[in-house]
């Protein structure tokens, strides 16, 4: 009995000594512990060198372990892994300027851990095109879009993830294209927003967005909201059916500081965007009212699809590649400023460009009539700071009826007679076109025929008072 004492003894001593040390695996391997870990590492030590050729050899469910090192790769996942980096900031993806960074065509897929960095010029970091798949303490660096959740079919994909990710150099940081109940939170954007296409209600009122900054100031997303006014300490605005909101005194150089999804009855007003993509997109959204605001230097100052009923004035839209653009019905556009726009305006609808007569249309610096006359008509001798002809809106048969000659001209209106422009017309406007009865004026000239006459005469009569 003794015998067998000792010898138990003796061969668990002998196990104590000589067992693996499965603790030091594990530390090493970054405390990863799976049913199936892939390990790729750049220098050889791994399974693999790449992570494609990691992807390529995995099961459903298993883990990719990528280890520090810069993987130049456009990675494809079609299986449901979970692919995590050593370290964010030394675990690199590398598109190499060309294709999308990783592209995600299958669910449940989860990646983490990963510097992911120049997609192609018109492609993405991760392209998410399924469902379930969560992206979490990445950095997206050096990319067209950072990250794009979405496909060309509704609902193709819904109900991914991105939080505590970090965004720089990016035109956007994340697109949500025809995707429902995203989750989006907890972002840090340089430079850069979030961006959503879609139609439906349900893919732009269902998402959680909340928690993401950019350079410092909040992006503020409502669905589903009302009375609310935004603080102007706000990088963007995304209001999914959502109304009587105000949105005011806002600045920034967003690609797309506002967007609207189906709200209606908001006003906007007082901001000043520059360099954007579009200054404020509208889709699905009636019965807004945007005005006294600045949209400079920018591919779209605005930019409303399917959207009708709004009210568009007093603003200033110059350095534009294009203006507006309305594909719509009955909005109503006056008073606004479109000044060196490559294109002014742009209309695929059927809607109203100015006020009538006399409150006038729009001031469009390409204007090219001439103003001799006055009058709903205008077939009046005497001008009135509206052009005698329409403008032609491109794209359509709309027309601005009474565009102005001079910028702001709503605001200085002219009364037919005012030859000294004090608002009335009496024995002053009566005495200067007396003085210079006979000549060319040019202030007497009432009616810009060149002759101060009794044409001009009459016009002051007509008006006297």
């Amino acid at each position: 009995m003794e015998k067998m004492i000792v010898l138990g003894i003796l061969i668990l001593f002998i196990g104590i000594c000589f067992t693996p040390n499965i603790s030091g695996d594990i530390q090493k391997n970054n405390g990863i512990k799976g049913r199936d870990i892939i390990y790729v590492n750049w220098d050889g030590s791994g399974d693999y060198t790449t992570i494609q050729e990691g992807i390529n050899a995995a099961n459903p469910g298993d883990t990719i372990y990528v280890y520090n090192g810069t993987y130049y790769e456009n990675v494809i996942v079609d299986k449901t892994i979970d692919l995590i980096g050593e370290d964010k900031n030394n675990t690199i993806i590398d598109g190499g300027s060309n294709d999308n960074v990783i592209f995600i065509s299958i669910n449940r897929v989860n990646i983490s851990q990963f510097t992911i960095q120049n997609g192609g010029d018109y492609d993405y970091g991760i392209w998410c095109k399924r469902s379930y798949n969560t992206i979490t303490n990445c950095t997206f660096d050096n990319n067209n879009c950072g990250v794009m959740l979405g496909s060309q079919y509704q609902l193709e994909s819904e109900k991914n993830k991105i939080s505590d990710c970090i965004f720089s150099n990016n035109m956007f940081a994340i697109q949500l294209f025809q995707t429902a109940n995203a989750t989006v939170t907890d972002n840090i954007l340089f430079g850069c927003g979030i961006v959503l296409e879609a139609y439906y209600l349900s893919e732009w009122n269902t998402h959680i967005i909340e928690n993401n900054i950019v350079d410092g100031k909040p992006i503020r997303y409502y669905k589903n909201a009302e009375n609310i006014t935004i603080s102007s300490d706000t990088a963007q605005v995304i209001l999914a059916n959502c109304t009587n909101f105000i949105v005011q005194n806002l600045e920034s150089d967003m690609l797309f500081p506002i967007e609207l999804g189906h709200s209606s009855y908001n006003n906007i007003s007082h901001n000043n965007f520059t360099d954007q993509l579009v200054a404020v997109y509208m889709i699905c959204s009636d019965y807004n009212n945007i005005y006294q605001n600045i949209f400079t230097n920018g591919e779209f100052g605005l930019h409303l699809v399917f959207s009708h009923n709004n009210s568009i004035f007093e603003n200033s839209i110059r350095d534009n590649e294009e203006g507006i653009y309305v594909y719509g019905s009955n909005n109503r556009i006056y008073h606004n400023n479109f000044i060196n726009n490559t294109q002014n305006a742009y209309d695929e609808g059927n809607n109203i460009w100015d006020s009538g007569y006399p409150l006038g249309g729009n001031y469009f610096d390409d204007y090219t009539g001439e103003d001799h006359c006055n009058g709903p008509n205008q077939d009046i001798p005497g001008s009135d700071g509206i052009g005698d002809s329409p403008y032609n809106i491109s794209e359509g048969d709309n027309q601005d009826l009474y565009p102005f000659i001079i910028p702001d001209g709503w605001l200085h209106p002219q009364i037919p007679g005012d030859t000294n422009g004090d608002g009335i017309v009496n024995v002053e406007d009566l005495l200067i076109v007396l003085a210079q009865w006979g000549t060319s004026g040019p202030e007497g000239d009432v009616n810009s025929d060149g002759l101060v006459n009794v044409s001009d005469l009459l016009i002051i009569l007509a008006n006297w008072g």
